[in-house]
């Protein structure tokens, strides 16, 4: 008969499980529990250096990013990549280059030091910026409408035809050389709000804010020229900003597009005035030569009796195309990044010429430099062949004395202007040039040396310094010499170094005046060629006379009138 089966005692088996899981047992252990006295764990690798490399070769142009890669060297010898986000990174020129998260942009011809630091070690790499050989500045041209103004047929092509006449109107000026037009057409944007917004007061700032969606219109782009032909009407009673330009902008309003459409008669706040379609594209020339740097003749702004107002960038502008460029204006256009060779020079005239040879540092000849001659009354270039030769036609009644300039051209990055042809080389000082006079016939040939390649010379960093001096020419210590943003304080001897110009709009001047702050008195006073002023936009104007080559400008001698006490005494 079978035995009953005795009760099952779980508590028993309940203790004997707890017993474990607590390990009460002998000879058992929990699993991952530390045993005492035996070895513990190695720590994890430590970064130990950092390899910072580009998946592209250096330098990179103005503009171009360059992706750079981090790689860790750990402890026990292996590499891990790392992503760049996890990083901290840092430019020791951000006006030449920029590095977010490990992504490289040129901003200006420089050079920078990108740095990284990771996990307290940190890895450097040299990043060069430079000006692409086929750069080239270009011209864009907006035909901007608010939001209650509809796209016109006839506004947009009166605009491409106003931009056509201008362009062989500066070909013929300039010998075959003129400006081009981004993609070859003018470009729409709507604007977003309508036209009472845009008249009624601060109209240049609402227009330029109105076509930021449509492209980044500003003063002072790098490489860019804007022409704004806005349908934007003036109120009268108020300030009328549209109708001008410079520093890289200009904007037009609406009755400039109104003429375009075959409307003679304009209606103004106290008359109406007839203007002929033809005075448009002489309009735009004389605005978008101002965007290019060119300033008006000397004395017009004060109508003194010199001025020259036959010129397109005076009173001419109402006679196109029955107007011209100076000389001097020309030789300025030429050195700009937004006029190129477009069509065939034509024949240099003249009973004498100028001829002359360019060579490299080596002795061989360049091809495709381009050679200028300036006197007060008569400008011309020619263009190096395949033996380095050139030949540049004077004609009679015209002997000078004539200042050869040097330029690039094609041959190379555009910052076009290499300096003058001086006895012992390039300089940037008309002071220090060779003189070629034909009064006496055809001059000796000219034999020009360039101490780099025209590419090399171009992507120099180029540099402004000095010094100043007080009464006897004694060296003034400690005045602070600005020259944009930056200050540098001069030293015992007076000397002060600024140690690169920024890309302007017109790289062969400067820019933006130099100035001294005194530091007893905090006052600031402006350096020209032609002594100090208090002026600021005397200042702007006259400093435009300092010429940029790339080896910069090296010696400018500032003398003060007076010492600094004494100056800030005079209040």
């Amino acid at each position: 008969m079978p035995q009953p089966r005795a009760p099952i005692r779980v508590e028993s088996l309940t203790a004997i499980l707890l017993l474990a899981a607590c390990g009460g047992q002998e000879g058992t252990s929990t699993p991952g529990a530390t045993t005492p006295g035996a070895p513990s764990a190695p720590p994890p690798p430590s970064v130990t250096s950092l390899e910072l490399t580009s998946g592209r070769e250096f330098p990179i142009f103005l503009g171009e990013t360059a992706e750079l890669q981090l790689t860790a060297v750990r402890s026990d010898g292996s590499r891990l990549p790392v992503d760049g986000a996890l990083a901290a990174w840092s430019s020791s020129n951000r006006a030449a280059a920029t590095v977010s998260e490990g992504v490289v942009t040129g901003v200006e011809p420089g050079n920078s030091e990108i740095t990284v630091r990771y996990e307290g070690v940190s890895a450097e790499i040299a990043v060069p910026v430079r000006i692409s050989p086929t750069a080239r500045g270009e011209v864009r041209v907006i035909y901007a409408a608010p939001a209650d103004r509809p796209f016109r047929a006839d506004y947009s092509s009166g605009i491409s035809w106003a931009v056509r006449e201008a362009q062989t109107w500066f070909r013929r000026q300039l010998r075959g050389l003129t400006f081009e037009l981004h993609n070859g057409s003018p470009e729409f944007c709507q604007m977003p709000e309508d036209s009472d917004h845009y008249s009624a007061g601060h109209s240049w700032n609402k227009v330029v804010e109105g076509v930021q969606h449509c492209a980044a219109v500003a003063h002072d782009t790098p490489g860019i020229s804007w022409y704004v032909f806005a349908d934007v009407g003036q109120l009268c009673g108020e300030h009328h900003e549209l109708g001008a330009g410079g520093d890289g902008l200009a904007i037009v309003p609406r009755h400039d597009l109104e003429v375009l459409a075959d409307s003679t008669r304009i209606k103004g706040c106290e008359r109406t005035y007839r203007r002929g379609r033809q005075s448009i594209p002489g309009g735009f020339a004389h605005e978008l030569a101002h965007t290019f740097g060119v300033p008006h003749p000397p004395g017009c702004e004060d109508r003194r009796a010199h001025c020259d107002h036959g010129a397109l960038m005076d009173l001419g502008v109402y006679e196109y195309p029955d107007t011209y460029l100076r000389p001097d204006e020309k030789e300025f256009l030429m050195r700009s990044r937004f006029l190129r060779r477009t069509g065939p020079r034509g024949a240099s005239p003249g009973e004498f010429t100028i001829r002359g040879v360019v060579r490299d540092a080596s002795g061989a000849p360049l091809r495709g430099v381009r050679v200028s001659i300036l006197s007060d009354t008569y400008w011309n270039w020619e263009e190096t062949g395949f033996s380095g030769n050139f030949s540049i036609g004077v004609p009679d009644k015209q002997p000078g004395p004539f200042l050869v300039s040097v330029h690039a051209g094609d041959t190379a990055a555009d910052c076009n202007w290499l300096g003058y042809h001086g006895p012992d080389g390039l300089h940037a000082l008309r002071r220090e040039a060779t003189l070629v006079s034909v009064a006496e016939g055809d001059p000796e040939p000219i034999e020009v040396t360039l101490p780099l390649t025209p590419d090399e010379l171009c992507n120099l960093d180029r540099t402004l310094s000095g010094v100043v001096v007080g009464p006897g020419d004694r060296p003034v210590e400690g005045v602070l010499v600005w020259f944009h943003r930056f200050g540098n304080r001069t030293g015992q001897d007076g000397s002060w170094k600024h140690g690169r110009l920024f890309e302007g709009w017109w790289s062969h001047r400067l820019h933006r005046p130099v100035s001294v702050t005194l530091p007893q008195c905090d006052k600031e006073i402006f350096f020209t060629q032609d002594g100090f002023t208090e002026a600021r936009n005397w200042a702007f104007e006259l400093v435009r006379r300092y010429e940029v080559a790339p080896l910069g400008i090296t010696d400018i001698r500032m003398r003060l009138r007076a010492s600094p006490e004494a100056l800030c005494r005079e209040g």
